[in-house]
């Protein structure tokens, strides 16, 4: 437990460095030494992670299969297209072991993680969500989803430049490799729709896309939506059952929205577009919530696509107190991720996917 405290500590630092670096060879020096660090910790370790192990045996399952296999290989798999065609052309055509996926990954998360936080112009604040939450407990278990959020990192960026088109095609890729990650297509036309209120007409065209939109994703993956609310809602199998789900939630999301809406009430004043943004995901989030006493699984994977907006909804509480309580904020959520740490490192039945930590070649 003890290496991934000390690890998260040190990325915190590193963003404060960053964060407080005057020149650019000062920021692309500490930059170069966060990512260095955060693609040799993940593409190195040994099979850790909650889901590692059976996304290693459906990896050497391709990886055996007769060289250039890529029809079979993609029959094989269980998995969203893109993820698929990964293992295959990794593992299938270039023959490189299970580490090449999780340096993948780590990429991802890297680019995500750079352009976000470049962004909102905080490294910090950055590190002290993701860390814990996107890069230890979702890029080293939930590998998929991982990608995705990360994909949504950038996503955010695009939607703040009013870049809509390369939005969507970031919707679609993010769906490839997760199909959850439907929820920022309506993210999106949602966005359009509140910072466009008094054109009735393109509101009332924005929703028949979303609609549409839903209806065809409902078609296309009819097998899909009908196995997971078979699975996850009617039978609960206690396999999948999570432990501590509220929170998790608590943690990941939701006491997040709850001081955002504290303080748009409070302040009671027009929002501007991050504002409506940040509205937007608190909305989907208490609706989301809706379903959390039917299935407390398919609440967290949508939950926790809504992560990307936490750091946000802190430097909105910062403006709020006209940043003179940013050191106390930043400590205050270093701690909290911290303990939740140590909670689910000594408590949780999963923990022993993760301690250890021990080293790839090694």
């Amino acid at each position: 437990m003890y290496i991934y405290l000390a690890f998260y500590t040190l990325i915190v630092l590193l963003g404060i460095k960053i964060d407080n670096s005057l020149s650019y060879a000062q920021k692309r020096f500490y930059l170069f030494i966060i990512f260095s660090l955060l693609i040799s910790f993940s593409t190195f370790r040994l099979n850790i992670g909650t889901d590692i192990g059976r996304y290693t045996r459906d990896y050497e399952t391709v990886y055996n299969l007769p060289w250039f296999s890529i029809i079979a290989g993609l029959k094989v798999l269980p998995y969203d297209f893109l993820y698929s065609l990964i293992y295959v052309i990794f593992g299938n055509i270039f023959k490189l072991e299970f580490w090449s996926i999780k340096l993948f990954v780590s990429l991802i998360f890297c680019f995500g993680f750079y352009k976000f936080s470049k962004k909102i112009n905080n490294f910090t604040l950055s590190a002290i969500i993701f860390i814990p939450i996107l890069y230890y407990f979702l890029s080293f278990s939930l590998i998929r989803q991982a990608i995705s959020i990360c994909i949504g990192l950038y996503l955010i960026t695009l939607i703040f430049e009013k870049k809509y088109l390369l939005s969507f095609i970031c919707v679609l890729l993010g769906m490839l490799f997760h199909k959850y990650f439907f929820i920022f297509f309506i993210i999106i036309i949602l966005n359009i729709i509140i910072n466009n209120p008094k054109n009735l007409k393109k509101i009332f065209k924005y929703l028949l896309i979303i609609f549409f939109f839903l209806v065809l994703f409902s078609l296309i993956f009819n097998n899909h939506l009908r196995g997971h609310y078979n699975w996850y809602v009617l039978t609960s199998p206690s396999n999948h059952e999570l432990q501590y789900p509220f929170l998790k939630l608590l943690c990941f999301n939701f006491f997040y929205f709850i001081i955002f809406f504290i303080i748009s009430l409070s302040k009671n004043k027009n929002f501007d577009p991050e504002d409506k943004l940040i509205f937007i995901f608190s909305v989907l989030a208490l609706l989301f919530l809706i379903i959390y006493p039917l299935s407390k699984v398919v609440t967290m994977r949508f939950m926790i696509y809504l992560i990307v907006i936490n750091p946000l909804i802190i430097i909105k509480l910062m403006k709020f107190f006209n940043n003179k309580m940013d050191n106390i904020i930043l400590t205050l959520l270093f701690l909290t991720h911290t303990m939740y740490m140590i909670f689910f490192f000594t408590f949780s039945t999963h923990k022993d996917s993760f301690i250890p930590y021990k080293l790839y070649f090694f």
